[in-house]
């Protein structure tokens, strides 16, 4: 994540840029913000679920006869959510959020470099924003 983190200062700087349209820069941040609020965040509300599932029914139950069964299900609910390592579904969403955030700060900070210099491409990057429902404040 540091090499990530010096690009964005680099970028602020202007030591780094890149072309593409106000439009793809709006496109970007709006995906980005899309991914880590709806898409990550309903992933890691379906792995909380699943690590809270007592009962598989796979024969987990206290009488079973598979032996097996009641570890599976403790492998399964740890795996979602909690797993001692960290290497579970939950925590590594949470490295990825971490991930397209960092990227969303490469190409804003490119972007805010731009508009500080054109007025067009910000009215340009303002006017596709609002189009796509994230409003400059």
């Amino acid at each position: 994540m540091a090499d990530q983190f010096d690009l964005i200062a680099e970028a602020k700087s202007g030591a780094l840029s890149v072309r593409m349209s106000p439009e793809e820069f709006a496109r970007i941040d709006h995906e980005c913000r899309r991914f880590v609020k709806e898409t990550i965040r309903e992933v890691q509300n379906d792995m909380r679920e699943i690590s809270k599932i007592d009962k598989w029914g796979f024969g987990d139950h206290p009488d079973s006869k598979l032996t097996s069964a009641p570890t599976m299900a403790r492998r399964f609910r740890e795996k979602a959510m909690g797993q001692p390592d960290g290497n579970d579904f939950y925590t590594i969403l949470e490295e990825h959020k971490s991930a397209v955030e960092s990227i969303r700060q490469l190409f804003g900070a490119m972007r805010d470099r731009y508009i500080a210099q054109d007025s067009t491409l910000a009215a340009r990057f303002k006017a596709e924003s609002e189009r796509l429902g994230n409003p400059i404040k």
